[in-house]
């Protein structure tokens, strides 16, 4: 409990000094970031007795669905360059497991105040796909994958996003670039296992109608794809954890 309690800290000095805010934050990252080693099986075990430290440097700007709480946090701290980005969690009937959309506002919003809907699925039209049908670790790598869309938002300006909306939709081949792409700074960011878990239960495992399998083999990197990223990236050169093992 030892770190927990100095990010706790650290996260209350913050608050109340904001001129010195960015820096202590930044020193509460790389705290947190020497816990969040490169694993193939992230358990809820062993993060719920973190949860507290996770809400104080994670969940700012964040609305998060109770049932998911404890994931996207997790996924959270895989990308501390989003701990301040407004980011809104939702529950609702869409196509696909989940999707990343900036609303329409953001086009005339200033970037410094942008916000961005991460959209959940609750539909059991797409039953064998939602996130309540798959394991811990696999919400874990689908939250991640959206977060990296978000990822990619931020850094374009709101004529960028707009093509970037209508190419995506039009444009096959380059939504087909942008989701690997997407998949790879999931890998990047540490959350490859993750990633590569859910698209294997996916194509291999789940109940999902093959229709919806043969849209995710004309989009979407494949397992086999993943795995071999995974396994010529320099983070994963190290042999991973097969569980996620943290300190008290």
């Amino acid at each position: 409990m030892k770190t927990n309690n100095i990010l706790l800290k650290l996260a209350a000095i913050a608050q109340q000094f904001k001129y010195i805010s960015i820096f202590i934050l930044f020193i509460s990252y790389s705290l947190f970031a020497q816990q969040n080693k490169i694993v193939k099986d992230i358990r809820k075990t062993a993060f719920e007795n973190q949860i507290d430290s996770l809400r104080a440097i994670y969940a700012n700007n964040k609305t998060l669905p109770n049932q998911y709480e404890l994931q996207c946090l997790i996924a959270l701290s895989f990308y501390p360059e989003l701990a301040n980005t407004t980011i809104n969690f939702k529950q609702k009937h869409i196509q696909t497991t989940m999707a990343s959309r900036p609303p329409f506002r953001v086009l005339f919003q200033a970037d410094k105040n942008r916000s961005y809907n991460i959209c959940i699925n609750n539909s059991k039209k797409l039953n064998g796909a939602l996130l309540t049908n798959i394991s811990f670790n696999e919400q874990i790598g689908v939250i991640g994958h959206e977060l990296a869309h978000v990822v990619d938002y931020t850094h374009k300006n709101k004529w960028q996003l707009l093509t970037t909306a209508l190419r995506y939709i039009f444009v096959p081949k380059y939504k087909r670039n942008l989701e690997a792409q997407t998949d790879i700074t999931t890998i990047n960011h540490g959350l490859g296992w993750q990633i590569y878990d859910f698209v294997d239960y996916l194509m291999n495992k789940s109940t999902v109608s093959r229709k919806y399998k043969k849209h995710k083999e004309k989009f979407y990197l494949s397992s086999k794809q993943i795995l071999e990223i995974i396994l010529k990236s320099t983070l994963y050169s190290e042999p991973a954890f097969n569980t996620v093992i943290i300190k008290p």
